[in-house]
């Protein structure tokens, strides 16, 4: 069983939602990512937006409710989050001052190598020493858990079959803080939370989950 880390993101959210929509720099946004050709920004259904063309990270969005931040890797999504806070705080928003009242910190990881069909996989895994229909045929296509790591923080975790590979599977887990902050920290803050929240969630989740 090969497990691969695809990219991972920080979710902030609002403790008081913004008034308005922040117009961002354009030049800002097209050099954000390194790839100023290939970068689109502007409003968009989910908020104001900054991404890269036909590729889903990295990425940006900035919405009343919350800010997302996803890249594929810590040293990228810390400096891209530390930019785009600085850039936010250029802009005047009333009543807004950029507190938090959550954070999450997310992943997505492919496991790859299973031995067997992934929905099969997935049916003994987790189905199968608690459910007992009275067929021959089980399978399980998509899974939700959420799983408590402490009394201020859950792992929401989303598993499916791998699209095109018979013995994968996709695992998305949001590993939420019910934590109220006064910004968005800085990038050491960041970092160091970011590597917390990795060696727990591999210790209490997925290790316990998908180990084989």
């Amino acid at each position: 069983m090969e497990k691969k880390d695809m990219c991972l993101s920080y979710v902030a959210v609002w403790s008081q939602p913004m008034t308005i929509m922040p117009q961002m720099d354009a030049k800002f946004c097209r050099e954000l990512f390194g790839m100023p050709y290939e970068t689109v920004n502007g409003l968009m259904p989910d908020g104001y937006t900054i991404a890269v063309n036909n590729k889903p990270y990295p990425l940006v969005v900035i919405n009343p409710a919350k800010l997302i931040v996803k890249a594929q890797n810590i040293d990228s999504l810390v400096k891209y989050v530390e930019a785009v806070k600085a850039e936010i705080e250029k802009v005047e928003i009333p009543n807004f001052n950029m507190s938090l009242s959550a954070y999450g910190i997310n992943f997505e990881k492919e496991i790859l190598g299973l031995g067997e069909n992934a929905e099969v996989w997935m049916w003994n895994r987790f189905i199968k020493n608690n459910v007992h229909p009275d067929s021959n045929f089980h399978l399980c296509g998509k899974l939700t858990l959420r799983i408590g790591v402490d009394e201020n923080q859950v792992a929401n975790i989303d598993v499916e079959p791998r699209m095109g590979v018979d013995d994968g599977i996709f695992v998305n887990i949001n590993h939420h803080h019910n934590q109220n902050m006064d910004s968005i920290p800085n990038a050491a803050q960041l970092r160091g939370m970011i590597e917390a929240s990795i060696s727990r969630i591999e210790a209490q989740v997925v290790n316990k989950l998908f180990n084989e």
